[in-house]
């Protein structure tokens, strides 16, 4: 519920996690967040509920029930065309691995990015996707190769670690509509050495983790486009992904410009002082979507390994 004294950023969270369904039923609506209303091509500084569009199309070719309101709860709107999220390649192999590389399961020919190491205080772990790696609820136990089985791995040399954990992922179906947080999993490190904290052409691990802010410049280094650098678009997202022609709905995402390609999920995305901010879960032709990395790290209770 929100109320008179809630800031208006409170106000369009609320919006983007409770009521996003009043969007989602409109034509090509994928998604809708926090950000700062666009006009000309120029940043407004106005903070406005923003709706990602996969396809923005005249208003005059749309029904009257899937027109996008100027204003909605007195709160300017913003429509963004995105284009179809879908979940989402630095190869060759690699000792100590570091963030960025490409890793996948044994027995498969897909590729994920490693993104960067957690700890529990007791074990490392390497952290990444749970749709880049977990196949089915028996994935606990599976071996992780680097580099991956589509770039050559093979057992047993190259495995690095197993699947130990992961948060399952919930897709809509015809009557039920669950939600998702967090697209994560870890493996655990066979041997210390054969992994590193540091990120790929950072020479550093993330130092800490950092709020999302709108508006600055992320950057990420994964398997497929290597290292990018961004701009952080909206936070507090509820965004639709698409992914084996089924569709997750994610709350409390980041959304950057375009930053990834297939390959890419996993990868962390970075402030430009090396402060962890998210990890990538998928994207379009326009933008990323990013989990925020503070939910990520309690839904798997670790830590970012920082030296």
């Amino acid at each position: 519920m929100v109320c008179n004294c809630c800031s208006i950023d409170q106000i369009i969270s609320y919006i983007c996690e409770n009521e996003y369904q009043y969007f989602f039923q409109k034509k090509n609506v994928v998604g809708v967040g926090v950000g700062y209303k666009v006009k000309g091509g120029f940043c407004t500084n106005k903070k406005s509920l923003i709706v990602f569009v996969s396809n923005k199309i005249s208003s005059n070719e749309l029904s009257c029930n899937d027109l996008i309101p100027p204003l909605y709860r007195g709160i300017i709107t913003d429509v963004m065309e995105s284009g179809t999220i879908q979940f989402q390649k630095l190869t060759q192999k690699s000792r100590p691995v570091e963030g960025g590389f490409a890793i996948g399961v044994e027995g498969t020919m897909e590729s994920t990015t490693m993104g960067c190491l957690v700890t529990d205080g007791k074990y490392k772990y390497v952290l990444t996707t749970n749709h880049g790696i977990v196949k089915d609820q028996f994935a606990i136990g599976r071996n992780i190769l680097q580099p991956s089985p589509q770039n050559g791995g093979k057992v047993p040399e190259d495995i690095i670690g197993t699947i130990s954990k992961f948060i399952p992922l919930k897709y809509k179906g015809t009557f039920t509509e669950p939600t998702n947080l967090v697209d994560c999993c870890m493996i655990i490190v066979l041997q210390e050495s054969l992994v590193s904290p540091k990120i790929h052409f950072l020479n550093t691990p993330p130092l800490g983790v950092a709020n999302p802010e709108l508006n600055i410049d992320v950057q990420k280094i994964g398997s497929a486009t290597e290292k990018t650098i961004g701009k952080i678009l909206s936070v507090s997202a509820t965004m639709k992904l698409e992914f084996n022609k089924k569709d997750y709905i994610f709350k409390k995402q980041i959304v950057t410009t375009k930053m990834t390609g297939d390959g890419d999920s996993g990868a962390i995305v970075l402030n430009m002082r090396n402060f962890a901010v998210g990890m990538a879960i998928g994207g379009s032709q326009s933008i990323t979507v990013v989990n925020n990395m503070a939910n990520v790290l309690k839904s798997l209770n670790v830590n970012i390994v920082t030296h």
